[in-house]
């Protein structure tokens, strides 16, 4: 069984539907209150999925040129991820939530920032592309491999 931690985000928008994502508290209490989800479930016994995880909200901050806030990740230990997935967007149609961010530039921003992000902090993420259906069927495939490989 698995556990997943949602995006933050969407919650957020809806509460807050003008609120400045630029702004350092903002982007502070994105990071933060990823931290503690994650950690609230760190021990859980299932495989656990974060929609959108600490390698997401630090490339945010990056790329809306506010402090990425490195230094809380160390002071708070956080349990490295053991597979860093990687959407394609480029695969994904767009379909504006109002929630999301439309604009291709700043999309094509966030996605590469995201990638090196994900470097930077020593991951090697595994790209997925295509639909929703051929997305998930990458990572169980990718999951079941890593978990036959224990």
């Amino acid at each position: 069984s698995s556990i997943l931690i949602p995006e933050h985000s969407r919650s957020i928008k809806l509460l807050f539907p003008h609120i400045d994502w630029t702004n350092q508290i903002v982007r502070d209490y994105m990071l933060f209150s990823q931290l503690v989800s994650e950690r609230n479930i760190s021990n859980a016994k299932n495989l656990i999925m974060c929609d959108s995880g600490i390698i997401e909200s630090i490339a945010h901050s990056i790329v809306f040129d506010v402090n990425p806030r490195f230094e809380l990740i160390d002071q708070l230990t956080h349990k490295n991820y053991k597979i860093v997935f990687i959407c394609d967007y480029t695969t994904v149609p767009l379909i504006d939530d109002s929630i999301r961010e439309t604009a291709p530039t700043l999309r094509t921003k966030l996605h590469h920032t995201i990638l090196k992000t994900a470097i930077h902090l020593g991951y090697d993420p595994i790209m997925l592309r295509g639909d929703v259906e051929e997305r998930i069927s990458s990572v169980l495939k990718i999951l079941k491999r890593t978990q036959s490989h224990r």
